[in-house]
This record gives structure tokens, sequence and C-alpha cells, in this order.
């Protein structure tokens, strides 16, 4: 699994730009798409929300989403 800080330095590897934050949660965009990440730093995300950021994005890496929901 993987946590939102981690989470967050590979969208930024991406070209990802953080809109805002507002209490524990972090506006991405990419790409005109754009979707929320829940911060709790000491959490990983599950594999149904990373999913749902991805698709949000419009992100297909296969080969990286695949890593990421293992």
């Amino acid at each position: 699994m993987i946590s939102a800080k981690n989470l967050i330095k590979i969208l930024s590897k991406y070209w990802a730009k953080e809109i805002r934050q507002k209490w524990s949660h972090l506006f991405i965009e990419y790409n005109w798409n754009k979707t929320i990440i829940p911060i709790h730093w000491n959490k990983d995300l599950w594999k149904w929300l990373l999913k749902q950021i991805f698709d949000d994005l419009d992100i297909e890496n296969s080969d990286l989403v695949d890593k990421l929901i293992k």
C-alpha cells in the first residue's frame, strides 16, 4: 500500500498541481481533471481509493497503477 505523502510525490512527477488544501483534504489537478486526496500521513490509502484517484485524474499508466494498487 501507499501513503498519501508518497502518492503526492508520485503525482508531482506527473505534473499534477496542488490547487488548495482544506483541513485534511488536498485538492489536486492534472490535465483539467480534479480529485481530492485525504491527508492522513501515518495511514495508507485503500486500494479502491487509489484506483478512484487515478480514474478521476485519468492516469492510465498501467504499470504504475498496478504497482501502487497491489
